[in-house]
């Protein structure tokens, strides 16, 4: 080596080691604290006493909370700099286009059509067909009211009552492939966001577009309260979670999660409960789940409780909420825990012999049902496997011919609709554990089970490429409906029980129905 060349070297790794010295001795006598091996806790924050400052005239809490108080305010002027200059650059920018727009079809009166049922279902016919390229999802509200098909260049919303698109999105899947929307409970609300941080909430009965501008970048996730009169927002970079007021279309509530969420860049699910009463936020880096009571998000008054899995590799596979939000079901590949709403385990994590697939709690919270895979005598079978919330046991075992790859219950959950990987399935009576009947006819995977409302019917669609529909009172089929067999099926039925929607990844959405 050159002389020049070795002594800058040597220069180089004197300089590097003497900066590593100063910085152990200022972080000795600043007394940093280590986190805890759990992690960051917002009840770790709690437990911080600051240090003394050797320059201060002041006392150690006031020097902080001053110093935190410059802070704070820095960020907020930074947000609201950063803020107009977005609203600015938007308000520049024309807006997208959203207009009612009519796609090919004939529409038709709803009494026109009966209830579908075992009786009049051969009579089953195509009352109307549209062609999309490039189905990416469907959806159809719970109320009935709306199917939304998204493709990869456009989002359609079709009133079903009426068969007609009253909303086309444009929708440039290539460049922001995550585009997020929400849509309210009484299906009158749709919220989007946008790359730019905007958000439009739509209302679909009026036509009002209504824009909320707060995020400087993007959006992960959304939602709006059942009630209608907040929507949740989570943004990419800023890191807060806000409440909208939609009357006033301002900011109730601001948050920055990123502390709480173990340093995580952002949340990537929101929620409200069904009394609109709570609001959760989750985030997978951290898999931790964050919950606030509405009420003191709003008037800053209490943090959010805190829900993580205590021990993880990797972010839990699925987590849901019991339908009266005070327990939440963690799975983590093969673990199984249950937690309450204030992040406190019940019981110890359940482990299963395969991954665990489909949980559902039941209608009134009290259990669990999900999918998974075990050793039944010298075979391995696929099981459908019921816990009781306040025992954790597990109290039912329904063994099946294959791999579980779709189960459903009847709308009284008295039944049970299982599906399997070699296309068999089988009806078992839930509040038994007997099996009902084996419905024979799919030869590859089930892919869709679902029942009619009033649960006379059972629709599938399989890998074999064929939809049919059987009776679940007699256990035989119906109707075989002439589908694309080179194509994955998406199947509905309208809350009325007066259609059967079939979407096909080949770019079609059927509405099947019954004339009177």
């Amino acid at each position: 080596m050159y002389p020049i060349a070795q002594y800058a070297l040597y220069k180089t790794l004197y300089v590097l080691l003497s900066l590593s010295l100063l910085t152990l001795a200022a972080c000795a006598q600043l007394q940093i604290p280590t986190a805890p091996p759990g992690g960051v806790t917002p009840e770790w924050y709690a437990s911080l006493t600051p240090s003394p400052r050797a320059s201060s005239t002041t006392t150690p809490d006031a020097a902080l909370t001053a110093d935190a108080a410059r802070f704070r305010e820095t960020v907020l002027a930074f947000q609201t700099q950063s803020a107009a200059e977005n609203a600015t650059e938007r308000a520049a920018t024309a807006r997208p286009t959203e207009t009612a727009t009519l796609l090919p079809g004939t529409p038709y009166p709803t009494p026109d059509l009966a209830v579908l049922s075992p009786a009049n279902i051969s009579r089953l016919e195509e009352i109307a067909a549209f062609t999309h390229p490039d189905i990416r999802i469907a959806y159809l509200h719970p109320s009935g009211l709306h199917l939304i098909i998204t493709t990869s260049t456009k989002k359609i919303i079709y009133r079903t009552d009426a068969l007609l698109a009253i909303r086309t999105y444009d929708n440039d899947y290539a460049l922001n492939p995550f585009l997020v929307y929400a849509y309210s409970d009484d299906g009158t609300l749709v919220a989007m966001a946008r790359p730019d941080g905007t958000i439009a909430v739509d209302n679909l009965e009026t036509g009002e577009i209504q824009y909320l501008d707060g995020h400087p970048e993007g959006i992960t996730a959304l939602a709006i309260s059942p009630d209608n009169r907040l929507v949740a927002s989570l943004g990419v970079d800023d890191g807060n979670l806000i409440l909208w007021d939609t009357i006033s279309g301002q900011p109730a509530a601001t948050f920055f999660t990123r502390f709480h969420f173990n340093y995580a860049r952002t949340g990537n699910w929101v929620a409200f409960s069904p009394d609109s009463s709570k609001v959760a936020a989750y985030a997978v880096e951290s898999s931790s789940i964050l919950i606030w009571d509405v009420a003191d998000l709003i008037g800053d008054a209490a943090p959010p409780a805190y829900l993580a899995l205590s021990e993880h590799i990797a972010p839990p596979l699925s987590f849901l909420f019991s339908p009266d939000w005070q327990t939440v079901a963690w799975t983590e590949h093969d673990k199984l825990q249950f937690m309450d709403s204030l992040g406190n385990p019940l019981g110890e994590p359940i482990q299963h012999e395969d991954i665990i697939m489909l949980p559902q709690f039941t209608s009134d919270g009290t259990r669990l049902v999900l999918a998974n895979a075990e050793t039944i005598g010298a075979s391995y079978a696929g099981v459908l496997l019921t816990y009781e919330i306040a025992t954790q046991e597990r109290v039912q075992t329904l063994a099946g011919p294959d791999f579980v790859s779709e189960w459903a219950f009847s709308p009284d959950e008295s039944e049970i609709a299982a599906g399997y990987a070699n296309g068999r399935l089988y009806l078992w009576d839930y509040l038994t554990g007997q099996l009902r009947f084996e419905l024979l006819g799919h030869t590859a995977r089930i892919q869709t089970a679902i029942y009619s409302p009033d649960g006379r019917m059972l629709a599938t669609a399989s890998e074999d490429g064929s939809v049919r529909l059987w009776g679940t009172s007699s256990g035989g089929e119906l109707v075989a409906l002439p589908i694309n067999p080179d194509a994955g099926q998406w199947l509905a039925f309208t809350p009325d029980g007066k259609l059967l929607v079939v979407v096909s990844t080949d770019g079609r959405v059927v509405f099947y129905g019954v004339r009177e």
